[in-house]
């Protein structure tokens, strides 16, 4: 697989500063924030008060200030959601710091370029800090790294290594998302999922044993006395040129339509990635 690197446009930043950072994201996030450090981050999700999810994001840690990162417009459905509860506490909400410009880097080239520009590369689901970035291995059997540079030197070296890396326009870093269990999360999907639709609960974006946040108790029952029914299966597909992707089905062996097929992120010109929401007890390789 060659490497691939993600740009700024794809990613929206926003940056909790104040005493009562922390605070103020513990009771509204569905992850621990307390168990954030700058050698460590987390994926998240902010519910509405019917546990429904709102926007999932990755959240990291910069001195003091905690870091959110989203998918675009996804930032600025969250602060929409949750400046209401600012006037109780003594922090702010930047959205899109201008300090930082987030890269997505993904591919089996990536180790060898960051060793290059003689960065340190963490452990997958550790972070690093420097003067000149901030790095999150994702994953690391094919390799996903969040960068976020401050450096604008470096971050020239990282869009312009032609023989190391070419631009993605999103298809590789979501389909590799989709591969290690993330769903690719647009605004159109907020408040119609709850996390485990989402299978969020699974891949730790849920935390069982903080305190409370906004939609907990929901999602709380629905962990511990709920039975889920029906989960996301993942599917790697056959299309052609001409396939219209957005009106998949998946069909059973009789013609009759199991499920849509809900995100489609073709990754060549013969083969995609799907998700369709299935029983869970299908024959099918799922989201895990």
């Amino acid at each position: 697989m060659n490497s691939f690197y993600l740009d700024s446009s794809h990613f929206e930043l926003l940056t909790v500063s104040g005493d009562d950072a922390e605070r103020f994201l513990q009771g509204q996030l569905s992850c621990d924030v307390s168990k954030v450090t700058e050698s460590s981050f987390l994926h998240g999700t902010a519910c509405n008060n019917k546990g429904r999810v709102i926007v999932p994001f990755i959240i990291l840690k910069s001195g003091a200030d905690y870091l959110l990162v989203f998918g675009p417009t996804l930032g600025s459905l969250f602060l929409a959601a949750l400046k209401k509860f600012l006037p109780f506490y003594k922090c702010s909400m930047q959205l899109n710091n201008p300090a930082f410009s987030c890269l997505g880097l993904v591919g089996t080239e990536t180790a060898k370029l960051l060793q290059a520009l003689n960065l340190g590369i963490p452990a997958i689901g550790n972070a690093h800090i420097t003067d000149e970035c901030l790095l999150a291995t994702l994953d690391a059997e094919t390799p996903q790294i969040l960068a976020l540079v401050t450096n604008r030197s470096l971050l020239s070296r990282l869009e312009n290594d032609p023989e190391m890396i070419s631009k993605d326009d999103g298809s590789i870093w979501q389909s590799t998302g989709m591969i290690n269990g993330h769903f690719p999360f647009s605004a159109e999907d907020s408040e119609k999922f709850t996390p485990q639709e989402l299978l969020f609960d699974r891949n730790e974006y849920v935390s069982f044993t903080k305190g409370c946040y906004t939609g907990q108790e929901i999602v709380a029952r629905m962990h511990y006395r709920g039975k889920v029914k029906k989960q996301l299966h993942l599917l790697k597909i056959t299309v052609n040129d001409s396939s219209d992707l957005q009106a998949l089905k998946l069909l059973g062996i009789d013609g009759t339509e199991l499920a849509p097929c809900i995100k489609v992120v073709r990754t060549g010109s013969l083969t995609a990635y799907a998700l369709a929401v299935l029983p869970i007890e299908s024959d099918i390789k799922t989201l895990s």
